[in-house]
């Protein structure tokens, strides 16, 4: 099929599900970390070219994000979403209507019941806060404000990955989010899957049960990382009016962040976006 050339949509995935993927003009699905996975998801992988495929056990859906960065077609606009939840748009949209407008399309933040520094403490141990602080305020020093916001007195996060925006902006945003994850990698020495393994089991709380989420999902720190990086951007960059709220569709019949992905109203929103 002939695909846009002024916009396309990726579709985040890691292995196949029986929903499927959108194929069409308009959305590419891509095999996020096809490296590390012997099973055949989709065409359009993400160890083609110039990639970070084979460290997807840190960066997670974000390897996906690198690819479309350095090796997709340099469309007017660019989205991406995850394959559990998709924005949902008709193949021939004009999305014009919206740009003409707007900056930036992305599902509405949820609301944390802590500020995210507490609640990656609590959720996320194995995440060492004080060097991604230090990362952050070294390398993008005139984002310190922001991201102190954010992180020390926000409570509300864009998650999921889930936005479209010009190639620009996209470009900007990567320069901002790999080089600070890149150092966090490095610096801990991830390039070993093995020390990662062991180093995260190490941080974990005794009471964590790996059976409702495996260790290999306490590795993924790249992808936790990454949502509030994305939403330290987001605030950064954007005045409220500069944003069109498209919530995406939840895929999975059971989706446990279901019940707790409470998103913000506006009224609420403005309390934390300019």
């Amino acid at each position: 099929m002939k695909k846009r050339d002024d916009i396309q949509i990726y579709e985040l995935a890691f292995r196949k599900v029986r929903y499927g993927f959108w194929d069409n003009s308009l959305y590419t699905p891509i095999q996020c970390g096809s490296a590390c996975n012997a099973v055949n998801v989709c065409a359009v992988k993400d160890n083609i070219g110039d990639n970070i495929s084979d460290k997807n056990y840190f960066y997670s859906e974000t390897t996906g994000t690198y690819w479309i960065w350095k090796n997709a077609p340099h469309t007017k606009y660019v989205g991406q979403c995850q394959y559990r939840r998709r924005l949902e748009f008709n193949e021939d949209y004009d999305f014009e209507t919206i740009f003409s407008n707007h900056k930036i399309i992305v599902s509405r933040p949820i609301f944390m019941s802590m500020t995210l520094d507490n609640q990656m403490a609590l959720c996320h141990p194995q995440i060492n806060i004080k060097a991604f602080e230090n990362i952050v305020y070294r390398r993008f020093p005139e984002y310190a404000e922001t991201f102190n916001h954010v992180f020390h007195n926000g409570k509300i996060l864009f998650f999921s990955s889930s936005y479209i925006t010009t190639w620009d902006l996209f470009d900007n945003y990567c320069n901002f989010l790999f080089p600070i994850l890149d150092e966090y990698f490095t610096s801990f020495e991830f390039n070993d899957r093995d020390r990662l393994f062991g180093y995260v089991k190490n941080r974990m709380p005794k009471t964590i049960d790996f059976k409702i989420k495996p260790l290999e999902y306490h590795m993924l720190i790249g992808g936790f990382l990454q949502e509030r990086l994305f939403t330290t951007w987001v605030l950064h960059n954007f005045y409220q009016d500069d944003i069109y709220y498209k919530d995406f569709k939840f895929m999975e019949e059971e989706a446990g962040l279901r019940k707790i992905a409470r998103p913000v109203e506006r009224k609420v929103a403005e309390k934390y976006i300019r």
